[in-house]
């Protein structure tokens, strides 16, 4: 293979990785998103404790409902399990423990 071959071999795999990067970032970047107070959003039940249950919303960190939140369960408060998907209100972008705070009962009402 010539002097010429490998140079163009190694600039077309560069560019390639570039390429690939680029993608990286902007999916990066759109799992990112800044959330706000007020949106609405779907997030994925990842745990349900006796005091809150934890919600992946699809950014760094995970959001959380809490049991004052939920009710009981004869009021009509829907019956979560792991891997539930469900709609949730933004009630805080993030507390003290950097998670995203959450209502269900909101985003139903919206």
């Amino acid at each position: 293979m010539s002097e010429f071959e490998l140079s163009q071999d190694s600039s077309d795999s560069q560019n390639g990785s570039a390429a690939t990067m680029e993608e990286f970032l902007n999916q990066e970047e759109a799992s990112n998103k800044r959330l706000a107070h007020g949106d609405i959003i779907d997030g994925v039940v990842v745990r349900v404790d006796p005091d809150e249950v934890l919600v992946d919303v699809g950014s760094k960190s995970e959001g959380v409902i809490s049991s004052r939140e939920l009710g009981t369960r004869e009021a009509g408060t829907p019956d979560l399990h792991s891997g539930d998907r469900i709609k949730v209100f933004v009630l805080q972008p993030e507390n003290e423990d950097g998670n995203v705070v959450l209502s269900l009962r909101r985003a139903r009402a919206e």
